[in-house]
């Protein structure tokens, strides 16, 4: 037990402005067409992209992070030795545990790509085969499962980047849609030594979401384990990384015309003309710039729209042919 481990604090300065939440909601750059174009035929296309997004634990919340950054994260020891020579809670120690991780609840559909970690390298390694990985478990209700979904890639231990966020990717994206756990294992050569920041403990959740696997590969929570106070819940700086799909609208411009204005700019009418041959009608509406709906009309290849009473400014007349949609921008003066 790891009851009578005497634990303190050394506070680390750090910032995570770049860290985006894990409601952060993205949304597609998208505008009005043919406001800047007069008797040109246009429409809106879509285009779909994928990016990718961070997922962190509910405590690093931004008062923990941004307004205070001089205490916004800290490593726990669990010795009062210098140099500490017992490792960390978060971390390697003489207790020998495996892995740290983080408990992350989920309800949606979700394609995690891998996972980017805050970590603090005691010792490194030389060697190339020694190193650091994340793993992906699912989570039963009551304790992470022992059964790995998905393992990272090993980043060498004497790589670990010490300045910033250390970034591990699956081979191929996985997608969860239920509750997780993110682990990193710890290294077992003999004298290599790493931890992971969290959050100081007047940051936490209220929620023991911070776990450990232990020498004999059993599951327990940090803050049962390290006998916490319930001041003293942490969550460790695991960021799952997810894939988003953003869509953007753009503009595209078409070279047939099949409408024209005349006049325009008008004072009391003006006509639609249909450059095609074809006496079909067509359906069309005109708005006002706001999108108000000023008038629906049946066209003929040659209308004639009385706008005597309408306000000055711009209308939009969108047609709906048998073969296309498309938009003019139209002025009443």
């Amino acid at each position: 037990m790891k009851r009578n481990a005497y634990i303190f604090c050394l506070v680390l300065v750090i910032c995570f402005e770049s860290i985006s939440s894990q409601t952060k909601q993205l949304t597609p750059s998208s505008y009005i067409v043919n406001s800047m174009f007069m008797g040109v035929n246009t429409q809106n296309k879509q285009i779909a992209t994928t990016a990718i997004d961070t997922i962190k634990p509910p405590s690093f919340a931004a008062s923990c992070y941004t307004t205070s950054p001089s205490t916004a994260l800290v490593l726990y020891y669990a010795d009062v030795k210098t140099p500490h020579d017992s490792g960390y809670v978060s971390g390697t120690n003489v207790y020998g545990d495996l892995e740290k991780a983080q408990h992350f609840v989920n309800s949606t559909t979700t394609t995690l790509t891998g996972c980017a970690v805050k970590l603090h390298r005691a010792f490194s390694s030389t060697s190339t085969l020694i190193g650091t990985q994340v793993k992906l478990y699912s989570y039963s209700g009551t304790t992470p499962s022992t059964v790995v979904i998905a393992a990272s890639n090993l980043v060498p231990q004497n790589t670990i980047n010490n300045n910033g966020l250390t970034v591990f990717s699956f081979s191929t994206p996985i997608v969860v849609s239920a509750d997780y756990v993110m682990s990193v294992l710890l290294p077992n050569h003999a004298g290599d030594t790493t931890a992971i920041f969290s959050t100081l403990t007047s940051c936490n959740s209220g929620q023991s979401l911070s776990w450990e696997r232990a020498s004999d590969n059993s599951w327990g929570t940090i803050h049962t384990n390290w006998n916490f106070s319930t001041t003293q819940n942490i969550d460790l700086a695991i960021f799952p990384l997810k894939q988003i799909i953003i869509t953007t609208d753009i503009l595209e411009i078409k070279k047939d015309i099949p409408y024209s204005l005349m006049p325009n700019p008008a004072h009391e009418w003006f006509s639609i003309i249909k450059n095609a041959n074809s006496e079909k009608p067509v359906n069309a509406r005109i708005t006002n710039i706001t999108g108000e709906v000023v008038s629906d009309v049946i066209l003929t290849p040659n209308s004639q729209i009385d706008c005597g009473q309408w306000k000055n400014g711009i209308y939009f007349i969108h047609f709906n042919d048998e073969s296309d949609s498309f938009n003019l921008k139209f002025i009443k003066q």
